[in-house]
């Protein structure tokens, strides 16, 4: 259990802020299609945007703490209670992360295309979770997990930039 806890860990950690794949897919489409109707290079619309997501993303940022720190805990007394109630957690953290940015009222190109990729790494967080949570894991959803965790970094790493370059210029 304690090998499963750790990876959606730290995705919980790195990416911060829906039931099944199917809707965590929809709501990140339904985002994307209205790209067009955004402004671009549009200083004023992106402070504002950056300010808002920016204090969803630090909220969660807080809450991913206390969570870790909680997990950390429940391993330490190798109590699985406490993990699942843990892992349960984190699971919430994410949809309820995935909601608020959702619930945005984004303007610009630049920030929408941040919070489209937050969305898609908690997605495959909660993906991830999903599969860790299996009883036994075979041979295919080890190698899954190996491929989510890939795409994860890849995803953080990329978001991550571009938030950085935007609060750089903007803020």
């Amino acid at each position: 259990m304690q090998k499963k806890s750790i990876p959606l860990l730290l995705l919980c950690l790195f990416i911060v802020g829906c039931d099944n794949a199917d809707n965590h897919t929809n709501t990140s489409s339904k985002l994307t299609s209205s790209v067009n109707s955004l402004s671009l290079q549009n200083e004023a619309d992106i402070r504002t945007d950056l300010k808002l997501i920016n204090t969803i993303i630090n909220n969660s940022n807080n809450e991913a703490i206390t969570i870790r720190n909680s997990l950390s805990q429940a391993m330490q007394n190798h109590d699985k209670e406490s993990i699942k109630s843990v892992i349960a957690k984190s699971k919430k953290l994410l949809e309820t992360t995935n909601s608020s940015l959702a619930a945005m009222n984004i303007k610009s190109q630049e920030v929408e295309k941040v919070r489209t990729g937050i969305i898609d790494g908690n997605n495959l967080a909660l993906k991830l979770q999903e599969i860790s949570s299996k009883t036994e894991l075979t041979s295919e959803d080890k190698n899954e997990i190996a491929l989510l965790q890939k795409q994860s970094i890849e995803i953080q790493k990329k978001v991550g930039q571009e938030l950085d370059s935007l609060n750089k210029s903007y803020n």
